[in-house]
């Protein structure tokens, strides 16, 4: 008798198991076939690209300023230190040093428009994300 037992109550888990599978199944299939919940995900995956090559923007942004602060410090040593006194040697260190200057200010520029363009980027991730996690509790 107690094998008989074990037995049905295999029966019954394994019964109940199929029922689980064909479950997640069935919600697996309504998730992956539902229209608006897939262009949630493809906006939101947009979304974080955006803000992904933003920051890569922002980022090189901030390296090519640096590098031009470096090289204006450089030349600000060079004409201050003293070391040279030749007046036409002077002269095109000061032209050079404008020119990185005007770069350095347009670096500067660009970099808070990529500022702000990351931003909106981070805001409209947000939303994306929020928008996304709404309509997977609807589902």
């Amino acid at each position: 008798m107690s094998d008989a037992l074990n037995l049905y109550r295999l029966q019954q888990l394994d019964t109940r198991l199929s029922l689980i599978e064909s479950r997640q199944k069935a919600i697996r299939d309504a998730l992956e076939n539902n229209a608006t919940l897939s262009e949630s995900k493809k906006r939101l995956l947009e979304a974080k690209s955006k803000k992904d090559s933003t920051e890569i923007a922002l980022a090189q942004k901030e390296t090519e300023s640096k590098a031009k602060r470096i090289k204006i410090e450089q030349i600000e040593s060079t004409m201050y230190g003293g070391s040279i006194s030749n007046p036409k040697e002077l002269q095109e260190l000061q032209q050079e040093l404008s020119l990185f200057k005007k770069q350095h200010a347009l670096l500067e520029d660009q970099q808070l428009e990529e500022m702000l363009l990351l931003e909106k980027a981070q805001l409209d991730l947000h939303s994306a994300a929020e928008s996304h996690q709404l309509i997977l509790s609807r589902v």
